[in-house]
C-alpha cells in the first residue's frame, strides 16, 4: 500500500540506526575505559581532599589537583569525540525519519500511524 519510494528511505533510516548502534557497541570499551579513569581521577581528588593538613604544601596540592582537572578534561574530550558525531547522526536520523512520517501522512492520510508502522515494519524485517 505505502510507495516503495518511502519504504526504501524507512528502511535506509533502520539500517543507518544499526551501524550507529554497532558503532557505539564498538566504542563501549573506550566508554567504559573513559569511565573508569574518571573514577579513578574522582577518588584522588578526594585522596588529596582527605589528606589536607595544616603542614601540606599549598603549591603542592594546588599542582596535584591542577594536573588530575587537566586529565579529567581530556577524558571528557575524548568522550565528546566519541558521543557527539553519534548523537548527531541519530539526530540527523530523527529528522529523515520525521520527514519520511510527514510525506507518507501527506500521501496516504487515511493510514492511521498504526498502519504506517504495521506495514513498514513488515518490509524492514525482511
Amino acid at each position: 500500500m505505502i510507495s516503495q519510494i518511502y519504504i526504501d528511505k524507512a528502511k535506509k533510516i533502520r539500517e543507518d540506526f544499526l551501524r550507529i548502534s554497532s558503532t557505539l557497541t564498538v566504542e563501549q570499551t573506550k566508554l567504559n575505559s573513559i569511565y573508569s579513569n574518571f573514577m579513578t581521577y574522582k577518588t584522588d581528588l578526594e585522596s588529596i581532599k582527605n589528606n589536607i593538613t595544616k603542614e601540606s604544601n599549598p603549591e603542592k596540592i594546588q599542582r596535584d589537583i591542577f594536573e588530575k582537572l587537566t586529565k579529567l578534561e581530556i577524558e571528557g574530550n575524548n568522550l565528546s569525540k566519541i558521543i557527539s558525531p553519534l548523537n548527531d547522526q541519530i539526530e540527523k536520523l530523527r529528522e529523515q525519519e520525521e520527514a519520511v512520517y510527514q510525506a507518507i501522512k501527506s500521501q496516504y492520510p487515511e493510514l492511521t500511524d498504526n498502519d504506517i508502522i504495521k506495514e513498514l515494519s513488515e518490509h524492514i524485517k525482511k
